[in-house]
């Protein structure tokens, strides 16, 4: 995010710490939930939640940059038909044959 961007969100108390890093603009929309009115918004940080503590069992803040790479990475791609597996065998046919001392490190 560019250091001179402006967050607007809805007014969910959460947010007062980004007030330290970034202009920060809460607004509060009528008297209807936040959930209902930004639903794509509450499930896509609901599932980053829920991926954080599945999948990485912890988050450092030297890593949240990449952390956050990764799970947009994911969500973006969470759609499509075909399998990693499926993508990786299409893959490994296009590619000549490897031995295993293609891989292992040779002795002297």
């Amino acid at each position: 995010m560019v250091v001179s961007a402006t967050v607007v969100s809805d007014g969910i108390p959460d947010y007062r710490k980004l007030a330290e890093h970034r202009a920060h603009v809460g607004k509060v929309v009528g008297k209807t939930a936040a959930h209902a009115l930004l639903p794509w918004i509450h499930r896509a940080v609901s599932n980053l939640k829920r991926w954080f503590i599945g999948t990485l069992h912890g988050v450092r803040k030297q890593h949240l940059r990449r952390y956050l790479d990764e799970f947009t990475f994911r969500w973006n791609r969470r759609r499509r038909t075909a399998s990693a597996c499926d993508r990786l065998l299409g893959l490994a046919t296009r590619l000549g044959h490897a031995s295993y001392t293609d891989f292992v490190e040779q002795r002297a």
